[in-house]
Order: C-alpha cells, then sequence, then structure tokens
C-alpha cells in the first residue's frame, strides 16, 4: 500500500497533462471538501470550536477520506493485484493538479495580454484569495506568478514528494492536508483557534517538499545564489510559501509580495527579490515556461525511479 511505484507515478503525470480535472468525474479533493464541510457543520453543532475540537475534527477528516479509501484498495488487492494498482493510479493522479494550474493561469494571461483588464481580474480572482476589483495589468501579473509559484508545490511538488515517500496514500493524505488548510486554516475570528491544527499540519507536511519545490524551480532557471533566495523565502509568513515565491522572483528578475487587500482589509507581507522589476503581462509566460522545465525534471525522477525498480527488482 506505502510502496514507492514508478510506474505509477508516470502514468499519473502523463493522466493529469492530457486530461486534467475532467469537471464530470467524481474528484478526491470535491469529495474533500464536502466532507470537511459536512464535519465542520458537525461540529460546529456541538460547540467543540476551540483548539481541541479542531484537533478531533482534523482528525476525523482525515479518518473519512483515508479510512474508507484504505478499505477499497485493500478489498482490490485481494481481488487482483492490477485492480488495486489502478485505484492508486487514479487517487495519484487525482491529488496532482498541474494541467488544470497553468490553465487556469493562461486565463488570466489571455486577455490581460488584449488590455481586457477587467476580464483578467475575473478569472485571477478564481486562483487567489486576495481582492482582485482594484489591481492593475502590473498587479494581476504579479498576482497570477505568485499564484502559480506557490501552485507548483501544492498542487504538483508536494504531492508528489509524498508520493514517492509513502505511495499514492501520501498523496492522497498532503492533499487532504493542503485542503483542510484552504477551507479552515484561516488567521481570523471564525478559524483562528478551530482551524489551528489543520493549518500546522498542512505546514508540517510541507516542510521538506517546499523547500525541494524551490530547488527545482531554481534548477529549471538558475539565478542569484541559494543563500539570498533563503533569506528571502524567511521572511514569508508562511514557513513554505516563501521558497517557491522568492525561486521564482530572483528566476525571472521580478519584484513578488507586498501589499494585498483581503476582503477590503490592507495586509502588508514580505518582497522577494526588492531589485527586480514590477511584473508584467509577458512575464506570467515566462513563469510558465519555468514551471513546464519543473515539470519535465520531475518526469525525469519518475523515469530514473521507474527504470531503477525494473532493472533491480523487489
Amino acid at each position: 500500500m506505502w510502496k514507492v511505484d514508478g510506474g505509477m507515478i508516470l502514468a499519473a503525470l502523463v493522466l493529469d497533462f492530457v486530461l486534467g480535472d475532467p469537471r464530470r468525474f467524481p474528484h478526491i479533493t470535491r469529495i474533500t471538501g464536502a466532507w470537511i464541510r459536512f464535519a465542520e457543520k458537525g461540529f460546529r453543532r456541538l460547540r467543540t470550536d476551540g483548539i481541541c475540537g479542531g484537533c478531533a475534527f482534523t482528525m476525523v477528516v482525515i479518518a473519512g477520506i483515508l479510512g474508507p479509501t484504505t478499505l477499497l484498495y485493500t478489498l482490490l488487492q485481494h481481488l487482483h493485484p492490477v485492480a488495486a494498482w489502478s485505484l492508486g493510479c487514479l487517487i495519484l493522479f487525482q491529488s496532482i493538479a498541474f494541467r488544470d494550474l497553468i490553465r487556469h493561469v493562461k486565463a488570466v494571461e489571455a486577455p490581460l495580454l488584449k488590455k481586457d483588464v477587467e476580464q483578467a481580474r475575473n478569472r485571477l480572482s478564481w486562483i487567489v484569495g486576495r481582492d482582485t476589483g482594484h489591481l492593475d495589468s502590473n498587479e494581476i501579473s504579479r498576482a497570477s506568478i505568485e499564484a502559480l509559484a506557490e501552485s507548483i508545490h501544492d498542487g504538483f511538488v508536494g504531492p508528489l514528494f509524498w508520493a514517492f515517500l509513502l505511495g499514492p496514500f501520501g498523496a492522497l493524505l498532503f492533499r487532504i492536508a493542503n485542503t483542510l488548510d484552504s477551507m479552515v486554516g484561516h488567521r481570523d475570528e471564525r478559524y483562528e483557534r478551530f482551524g489551528k491544527c489543520s493549518a500546522r499540519l498542512d505546514d508540517a507536511m510541507g516542510l521538506l517538499s517546499s523547500r525541494l519545490s524551490g530547488l527545482i524551480l531554481w534548477i529549471a532557471r538558475p539565478s542569484r545564489s541559494i543563500q539570498t533566495i533563503i533569506r528571502d523565502a524567511r521572511k514569508h509568513a508562511s514557513p513554505n510559501a516563501g521558497w517557491p515565491e522568492a525561486t521564482m522572483a530572483y528566476g525571472l528578475g521580478v519584484r513578488l509580495g507586498g501589499n494585498n487587500c483581503y476582503d477590503g482589509v490592507p495586509i502588508d507581507g514580505p518582497i522577494f527579490n526588492s531589485d527586480g522589476k514590477s511584473p508584467a503581462p509577458h512575464d506570467i509566460h515566462r513563469a510558465l515556461k519555468v514551471s513546464f522545465v519543473a515539470w519535465l525534471l520531475v518526469l525525469y525522477i519518475g523515469l530514473a525511479v521507474f527504470a531503477t525498480q525494473v532493472a533491480i527488482p523487489g
């Protein structure tokens, strides 16, 4: 169940690249999101919405997804190994989201290049949590590149890192933690205590893979010294998000980070590559090219793992 399978990783990468997220097909992230909303309502009704209640909620959500999936996988193993392998491949395929990430960013880039700022703002609101209604062309470009850099970890390198360690269920656990963090890991009055455990779980699971994301992006687009990137990455309030963002900023020679508004409230964030130029629409395309090179690097790693497994069975 927890075995690393290079062939499965390769198959999942190819499926994601070719199919993306078929909207009418059941998806593990949407199922997880629905289960989170249902479970939260139950905990709120019981008034167990403090830190302890939030920790119990996190465990219930994980058990509610991992438990049935593990049971199904075990049953399929007894029926036929290929059936279990196919389920593992499906789980891994649905745990990564490279093609959809590229598609969403391109959907922002296209109207922006046509100087349709209003349409670009609307498309950007699909992929970021910040207010977009007041952003100009450069700020839209900045937000798109930042979302792309962070999502390279959350939707691609992170789940694959855990798949290499723990097989498809490692990727699934990472996806559950990431979904929990995006839905309840907010630092506001409603979720500051209840969502703390979920947020900390996501931070812990991304601790190594976020650094790996930065390294892969740096290999894809070498720039300043790694020490400079590390210095800037550590400024971010998140222990993980700064690494891919800082690496992308220096790789493209642009300035990322700074002030953002959430529900009308301005929040100052760290600046990555303060000497870089303000991002322009064409820089989105450059960021997409770096992301594709990163995808090829990960594919090469998968091929290497698969070849090792073929050469040395067992």
